[in-house]
């Protein structure tokens, strides 16, 4: 359960322990009782109050009645620059969703010029096609992140832009872009197609399974995503999963 300080409490498992310190739990109790600390905790995990961890976790598919919600630990990263990566991102979300809160509380509404037909969806998400935006908030589309799946880094699956950088970033004729290894450099011109089932929908096709396989993706890879002014370049620098 959360803390007032933003802090979790958490049980951990043999399998945590070998994730974070390469020893069973029943190992580390051993070392405490030959040190003599008996009744204490282990050094093991006293090392991890007050540090930052990033833990990629998912919800487990049975609910365990011992605890109110159950998790299944998949990593565990320590690397700090990743992790202030995170916390960048995370922070620049939050505030996005913030301001269109606000906005909306506010009363204040956007007039959708778009006269094309809505289908909807029930097998691919998009962010609201009818959020509100201002200057300040259409700046933070320019950037959104991906996570690579198994069928994202192993099938030709196509790459989808989120619906609000649809909207607001690419022009509405725009039919190319060009992506930027932020790693090599290399560049690589994709066509962008628009789906059916959303108003806003658009995707790479042509040019991005190419541009896919030579980066070498794997399942939990991260792909930071940033669309230049005018849109006809976007940058992908990758975070490789631990």
């Amino acid at each position: 359960m959360m803390s007032a300080k933003d802090s979790a409490d958490f049980v951990i498992f043999d399998k945590d322990a070998n994730l974070l310190f390469d020893m069973s739990c029943a190992d580390m109790i051993q070392g405490m009782e030959n040190a003599g600390g008996v009744g204490g905790m282990p050094p093991q995990l006293e090392g991890l109050v007050d540090k930052t961890w990033l833990f990629k976790i998912e919800a487990k598919a049975n609910h365990n009645p011992r605890f109110e919600q159950s998790y299944r630990v998949r990593k565990i990263c320590t690397d700090a620059a990743i992790i202030q990566l995170l916390n960048e991102k995370w922070d620049k979300e939050e505030a996005a969703v913030r301001k269109s809160q606000n906005v909306c509380l506010s009363g204040e509404s956007e007039d959708d010029d778009e006269s094309d037909d809505v289908t909807e969806s029930d097998d691919h998400g998009g962010d609201d096609d009818g959020a509100l935006s201002s200057d300040n908030d259409q700046e933070q589309y320019h950037e959104f992140t991906v996570k690579v799946t198994e069928a994202f880094a192993y099938t030709n699956q196509v790459f989808y832009f989120p619906n609000i950088t649809s909207k607001y970033v690419l022009d509405r004729e725009q039919n190319k872009i060009v992506l930027r290894d932020e790693d090599t450099g290399r560049l690589c011109s994709c066509s962008i197609k628009t789906a059916k089932r959303y108003k806003f929908e658009r995707y790479l096709a042509d040019g991005w399974n190419d541009f896919k396989n030579e980066l070498n993706l794997r399942p939990g890879d991260l792909l930071f995503c940033a669309i230049q002014e005018p849109p006809t370049h976007m940058n992908v620098r990758i975070i490789r999963d631990a």
